[in-house]
């Protein structure tokens, strides 16, 4: 009977967790739809994982068309598909990658104070200062296209937003007339920004020249020269990502594609650690 009891004790303590694998397929020709069947008006984003919820920012381009011809940009111009001035930050959600839903748009361009061009946003979580920090690339309308580039910085206490601006332009970076970026946030906490700079092909020649550089420890600037890797790579590259694997960090971009629909090549670049690069 003792023994009987002492059993029962047992069976009942042990908990057992079950994994259930899913296949999900992510196309890269068919448009991505919410689950209401709309096509997701987001781009030029990323994906943060949060208490079991995957988290897709990305600027909103509306219903605008792309023009004909090998590129998106061969009509480049304030208010052109891909270059209007309401270009929000979409925020869908999902448990899966495939199913995905509608939350808000987590920031509005209405909220700041000058007009200008949204691409690229980033956002990562400050664990440290317990704030979500979103960084993109910021054109203003008053200014003189791509040679006025530069980085706006918005904050939220929440993954859903909204998202308050803090700068509306970083000037601590490294490297000026900035273009596509993105955010890396390593084991330790430590926050890198890889980013491309002297974008405009009529200043700079060679330009769209790639580098890491370390964030302050609150994520709301970099650390500047003293801290970024020096440019590497290729030239003529943009839209970067960072990530680690096994306790390698790697770095992969491709050759500028400016919203061409064949897409563009991919190279990968590795490294030990991150500082030196």
């Amino acid at each position: 009977m003792l023994k009987n009891i002492i059993d029962t004790i047992l069976f009942l303590t042990i908990t057992i967790d079950i994994i259930t694998c899913v296949q999900v397929t992510i196309s890269n020709v068919d448009p991505r739809r919410d689950i209401n069947g709309t096509i997701m008006d987001i781009h030029d984003g990323n994906m943060v994982l949060y208490d079991g919820l995957y988290y897709y920012y990305g600027a909103s381009y509306g219903l605008c068309k792309e023009p004909p011809g090998p590129s998106g940009c061969t009509e480049w111009h304030t208010g052109g598909c891909g270059f209007q001035l309401n270009h929000n930050v979409s925020l869908y959600t999902s448990t899966n990658l495939m199913n995905w839903t509608f939350r808000s748009y987590a920031f509005q361009m209405s909220t700041m104070k000058n007009p200008g061009i949204l691409f690229s946003p980033r956002v990562i979580r400050n664990y440290q200062t317990k704030k979500w920090v979103m960084w993109f690339n910021f054109l203003p309308e008053t200014g003189t296209g791509v040679t006025q580039s530069q980085y706006a910085v918005a904050i939220s206490d929440t993954p859903q937003g909204p998202f308050q601006l803090v700068t509306e332009k970083v000037t601590t970076l490294a490297w000026e007339n900035t273009g596509d970026l993105n955010l890396f946030q390593d084991d330790n906490g430590d926050a890198y920004i890889i980013y491309t700079a002297h974008i405009d092909g009529s200043i700079y020649n060679p330009n769209h020249l790639m580098s890491v550089e370390k964030l302050s420890s609150d994520y709301l600037s970099s650390l500047g020269k003293q801290f970024n890797s020096g440019y590497f790579g290729q030239t003529f590259v943009e839209a970067p990502t960072m990530f680690k694997r096994n306790g390698i960090y790697y770095a992969v971009f491709g050759q500028c594609c400016c919203y061409c629909a064949e897409g563009s090549a991919v190279t990968v670049y590795t490294s030990s650690s991150t500082w030196p690069l």
